[in-house]
């Protein structure tokens, strides 16, 4: 169907727009803090501005090397949609480097064993 992603390859790219919720020192740094605390790649990034065309006023095109079923890449979007609240899915594709995947892999890997810790961390907890 039209609305369908492809599978994911290991070797992906996902595009996404992400309108600011304030234009105040810092958004775009909390936005790109997303991305580079689970070390995924950003290998584009435009900043324009938005429809309501008010001074400051910008959204922020994104295009990161992983996939939406990546869960470190899940992760960012979940936080990015949390805290900036207007957040438009362009979709995730098949890359054609073929260097990304052995990066990808790799963080998605450090991130389950980061989340197996924290699980194991949190089960501790008396309710």
């Amino acid at each position: 169907g039209k609305n369908r992603i492809p599978a994911r390859t290991g070797n992906d790219k996902t595009g996404l727009v992400v309108f600011q919720r304030a234009d105040e020192p810092g958004s775009l740094i909390g936005i790109l803090q997303e991305f580079a605390a689970r070390r995924i790649n950003l290998s584009q990034l435009l900043s324009r501005p938005t429809k309501r065309g008010g001074l400051g006023d910008y959204c922020f095109i994104i295009y990161a090397d992983a996939h939406v079923s990546d869960e470190v890449m899940a992760d960012a979007l979940r936080d990015l949609r949390t805290k900036q609240g207007d957040v438009k899915f362009l979709g995730s594709y098949p890359a054609s480097s073929p260097h990304a995947s052995d990066a990808r892999e790799h963080a998605d890997q450090r991130w389950r064993d980061a989340d197996d810790w924290l699980n194991d961390i949190r089960s501790r907890v008396d309710d």
